[in-house]
């Protein structure tokens, strides 16, 4: 008997359990999924980047600040 998933393992798996029962096909589903975890990846790296620049970040403003974090995120994603 499998344990359930908690936490965030268990928003991954709902949200791709989900996403096989919408996508018209496994080409569909792929290409959507690998959108996905590019946007799960940028996420976690954006709480990276915050807390490394966080002294950086509080001087910016807002429109600022988010230029900084999506040019320090787009540049490390695969192309």
């Amino acid at each position: 008997m499998s344990e359930k998933p908690s936490g965030i393992s268990a928003g991954i798996k709902a949200v791709f359990s989900g996403l096989r029962l919408i996508a018209e096909d496994d080409q569909e589903a792929l290409r959507i999924g690998a959108k996905m975890w590019d946007a799960l990846y940028a996420y976690f790296m954006l709480k990276d980047l915050e807390e490394k620049h966080a002294k950086e970040l509080f001087k910016m403003d807002r429109i600022s600040r988010l230029k900084f974090l999506r040019e320090k995120v787009q540049s490390s994603l695969p192309k």
